[in-house]
């Protein structure tokens, strides 16, 4: 005798069953996203790196501060954000965030900035970029998130140093992000 509890039929359809509700209860989820929007943004970092004007100050140094750059030091950056290479150039925003001198050689460090932009188009949103930064060579970051108009970034960024002059330093930055249309509608 065979039950009906055991049954290679009554098993399927379970599975059927389940999979189809599966189905259903993420296909829906898609609707309440607006549609995908892809923004290269050219963005100027001018950054002040002494003096009574810094907008990058060691907080911890293991070497007891010899040099700006050495393995193990910890720094805070609140910089400028302009529109374009020129100091006298519109200001969009701060770049604000923090830098870990991760490199034996002094070379590289590894950041987390928050790019917030106070005026302009998106005046009121942020992004927020990680990765090794290698001056004076051109650095690539990762987009891992951000607000207003980029809720949800994801994407990648490049740098390239401009111009240093021992003090005053120029860095452009090409953002690729992917972020939603329209996602503030949605509050």
């Amino acid at each position: 005798m065979s039950s009906m509890a055991s049954s290679p039929v009554l098993y399927y359809s379970y599975f059927v069953f389940l999979l189809l509700l599966c189905t259903v209860a993420t296909a829906g989820s898609e609707f309440f996203l607006p549609k995908e929007k892809h923004t290269h943004l050219r963005l100027f970092f001018h950054e002040v790196e002494s003096g009574p004007n810094a907008t990058i100050y060691t907080v911890v140094s293991l070497k007891g501060g010899s040099s700006i750059y050495s393995f193990g030091d910890i720094h805070v950056v609140d910089s400028v954000l302009r529109e374009g290479s020129d100091p006298s150039s519109r200001l969009i925003g701060r770049v604000q965030g923090i830098v870990v001198d991760v490199d034996m050689e002094g070379n590289a460090g590894s950041s987390i900035i928050t790019i917030v932009f106070t005026a302009g188009e998106y005046s009121g949103s942020s992004i927020t970029l990680q990765g090794l930064v290698v001056p004076p060579t051109s650095s690539e970051r990762t987009v891992v998130g951000g607000t207003g108009q980029f809720r949800m970034a994801r994407g990648f960024a490049f740098n390239k140093m401009i111009s240093f002059n021992g003090v005053d330093l120029i860095a452009q930055v090409d953002v690729y992000v992917v972020h939603h249309e329209d996602y503030l509608a949605i509050n």
